[in-house]
């Protein structure tokens, strides 16, 4: 696990240019870095949209963002709402989160979650949009995992999108 990781750390470090003189992996013993998984892992994960009536929010655009932690984002229109008015809800392993989203260009929405643990790297996800006031869904609903958006970062992100998911498939190991 801890080699994966840092071998995820070093290619988080080579994908945005940063302390290219003292990546992660530059201490390891060819010993220690024999730990590490050299597998290309599997990458099978779909994302679909399932069709809620009435929905007026629409999802324009569903990635990861790859910076200082691993986020979904979801690019949202507004669909009518004012910001005040949406809640998106994202259920992972049965458990529900609220978000609010933010606000983005002035007149859409970003939902923005950082809440994935690395062993749930493959769980299945579900995102849906509500009226706060009513509970009324006003969005269709995502569903898929942070796999299947980085399977859309392909081929562009490859070697980063990889070391991610020997991560999580090694974290999956080590934690159940």
């Amino acid at each position: 696990l801890m080699v994966d990781m840092l071998n995820y750390g070093a290619a988080a470090q080579l994908r945005f240019n940063n302390r290219m003189d003292d990546l992660a992996v530059n201490q390891l013993t060819a010993a220690q870095f024999a730990y590490g998984t050299d597998a290309v892992p599997n990458v099978s994960a779909e994302l679909k949209e399932v069709s809620n009536t009435g929905a007026t929010v629409k999802f324009l655009k569903k990635t990861l963002s790859l910076q200082s932690s691993i986020e979904l984002q979801f690019l949202i229109s507004l669909g009518g709402y004012s910001l005040e008015e949406l809640e998106a809800r994202i259920t992972v392993n049965g458990t529900t989160v609220k978000i609010s989203p933010e606000s983005y260009l002035g007149s859409y929405g970003m939902i923005i979650y950082d809440g994935i643990a690395a062993k749930d790297i493959r769980t299945p996800v579900q995102v849906t949009v509500y009226n706060k006031t009513t509970g009324k869904v006003v969005s269709n609903t995502v569903q898929g995992s942070m796999e299947a958006l980085a399977a859309t970062m392909l081929p562009d992100e490859t070697d980063i999108i990889y070391a991610m998911l020997r991560y999580g498939d090694a974290a999956k190991k080590v934690y159940g």
